[in-house]
Formats: C-alpha cells, structure tokens, sequence
C-alpha cells in the first residue's frame, strides 16, 4: 500500500499541490489529469524519490520511506519512461489529428481536446509546452 500524506510541492515559486493526500492499495491504478504545468511530472518524480516534497511524507507498507525503509522503497520503485509519440514542430491539435487519422477518426478530435482539457492549447507549439 502507498500512502501520500499532506504532499506540498512548489516550482519557480509557484506552489503545484498543496497538502495532497492519497492511499493506493495492492494492484490500484492511478490515474493523474492536469492542465500543461500543473504538477503530474513532480508528483510522480516525487512518488519515485526523484524529488523531495516540501512538506508532507510517503509512507509504503506503513514505512516512511524517507527514513531508513528509503533503499528499500527504492528496490521496488520502477520508473518507465517514453519516448514522446509528440511532435513538437506541430500543434497539439495537429497532432491529435495525426493520431485520430491512423484510426479514421478525425471526428474523435474534438473530444480528445476537451478530454485531456487541451482547448486552451491546441494551436501551441508542443515545443512550447511541457
């Protein structure tokens, strides 16, 4: 079981989360949702100890893992990364469309947009966004 407790995190100044709880039993899925510099990649870099949250604590299995349990959190932390599917010479709607096209479902692109809350977005650059 992972438990977050009163997660506080700020970058540049400007606070992401502020006292961000939750508990994760064996076998959940979480699913993280945010507009573009909202925090989901410091909430998962702070899940997998890659940053330290300014406030609160992790606890795995009822450990602290900032503790002594730290190494042992470590072990069993996997991280996958990707290789971004984006492209970053198009807009967000550009690629939507690319990927809507592949499937014939050029009518399914409005509702990706306004699903992963993009409308304010989609003529950016994605190599203006992170």
């Amino acid at each position: 079981m992972l438990t977050l407790e009163n997660i506080s995190c700020s970058r540049d100044g400007n606070v992401l989360f502020k006292n961000l709880g939750f508990t994760l039993g064996d076998s959940c899925i979480l699913i993280i949702r945010g507009e573009n510099g909202s925090g989901k990649t410091t909430l998962l870099e702070t899940v997998i100890c890659l940053r330290k949250a300014q406030e609160g604590k992790i606890l795995y299995a009822n450990k602290d893992v900032s503790g002594n349990d730290f190494q042992e959190y470590c072990d069993i932390v996997h991280y996958i990364g990707h290789k971004s599917a984006i492209k970053p010479q198009l807009t967000v709607k550009e690629n939507i469309e690319f990927w809507a096209g592949l499937k014939n479902n050029l009518q399914a692109v409005p509702a990706a947009v306004a699903f992963f809350g993009l409308k304010n977005y989609e003529d950016a650059l994605c190599s203006k966004l992170s």
